[in-house]
């Protein structure tokens, strides 16, 4: 739409719940960082006062951060941070090699690569 609005924003504006209950449950992001032009979804249900759905959107932003706690406790580095990068230094031997994994969450506007 030009000014960041999402498919959830939308719904959570004109009190779609069921699409908004939707679009969450399929992973529609929710943190409030990739929303910096905009209102986020939790900022929208509480000024609408829609409890059920405040209740929904805490209950999801408490799982994704579990999720990353667990996702960065099998790494060395933190995921999360941009500025950290996965580079290795080069070994000199011939069966050495690296490995990077990119793990991308979010939307089709909102993507990070972890």
């Amino acid at each position: 739409d030009g000014i960041g609005q999402t498919p959830l924003t939308l719904a959570l504006h004109k009190s779609h719940n069921a699409a908004a209950h939707f679009l969450i449950e399929i992973g529609l992001v929710l943190q409030q960082e990739y929303f910096k032009n905009t209102v986020c979804p939790l900022d929208i249900v509480k000024t609408k006062d829609n409890i059920t759905m405040t209740q929904h959107i805490e209950r999801k932003l408490s799982e994704v951060e579990i999720i990353k706690k667990h996702v960065s406790s099998c790494f060395h580095r933190l995921v999360g941070d941009p500025n950290q990068t996965m580079e290795v230094d080069p070994i000199e031997q011939d069966n050495a090699f690296s490995q990077a994994l990119n793990i991308n969450v979010g939307d089709q506007k909102n993507t990070v690569t972890m």
